[in-house]
């Protein structure tokens, strides 16, 4: 007689189902100007990877090649692709090790903001570009009424801690002069202790001793 098997009890597992990653969008938040940068990287890339032809892939593989053909033209995509995408993601990790795109993005503000000025007819200023100046002058104008602004902070800030340790080392005299006049009042105290235990020594005992027994030990009046 044959048993019946047993109901399974356990569940199912529940199938784990991979959420895909968005990729992160390299353009994203970035002005313009860094965007045609990018562009240009990218086609740049494209370009190179591209530079091998079948004819050059054949003449190293050429039994290969003869073979199928097809396979060199599969191969040479393939190829170009790794190569194209291996370029754009180290040079992308370059460019944000030294944060290029923030700084593509502020030269595109300063050109927005002097082609607004310029526009509006306001050329004057020190830090507007002129014939003969060079970028190094023009990088001083800008940041200078900024370096003479943290100049005088700092200045503030030194006088205030200037000020700050007057006020301590003139407690520290005023502590130090107390701490003098109350060691000189204890050397004269001290000094006349030790005279008084000196004439004390110097006494003479029989003398001493009639005196201790008239304060301590008084005859009574009806004796005398």
């Amino acid at each position: 007689m044959s048993q019946t098997p047993e109901a399974s009890t356990s569940q199912p597992a529940t199938e784990q189902v991979d959420v895909p990653i968005p990729a992160i969008d390299p353009l994203e938040g970035h002005s313009k100007r860094f965007e045609y940068f990018y562009k240009a990287l990218k086609l740049a890339s494209q370009k190179l990877s591209t530079k091998w032809t079948e004819d050059d892939i054949a003449q190293c593989f050429p039994t290969w090649a003869k073979e199928s053909p097809q396979g060199v033209a599969q191969v040479r995509v393939q190829i170009g692709e790794h190569i194209r995408d291996q370029i754009v993601e180290q040079s992308t990790a370059i460019l944000n090790s030294y944060r290029a795109a923030d700084g593509i993005d502020t030269l595109a503000g300063v050109i927005a903001d002097a082609k607004e000025r310029l526009k509006e007819g306001n050329a004057d200023g020190p830090d507007v570009w002129r014939e003969g100046l060079t970028p190094k002058i023009l990088v001083q104008a800008r940041t200078g009424r900024v370096l003479k602004e943290e100049k005088e902070r700092l200045e503030g800030l030194l006088n205030e801690l200037q000020e700050e340790n007057a006020q301590l080392y003139a407690s520290l005299e005023e502590k130090r002069t107390q701490r003098k006049e109350i060691s000189k009042q204890l050397d004269t105290y001290l000094t006349g202790l030790d005279e008084a235990i000196e004439q004390a020594n110097n006494l003479p005992l029989d003398d001493v001793n009639e005196w201790m027994e008239t304060v301590v030990d008084p005859v009574p009046v009806e004796d005398k």
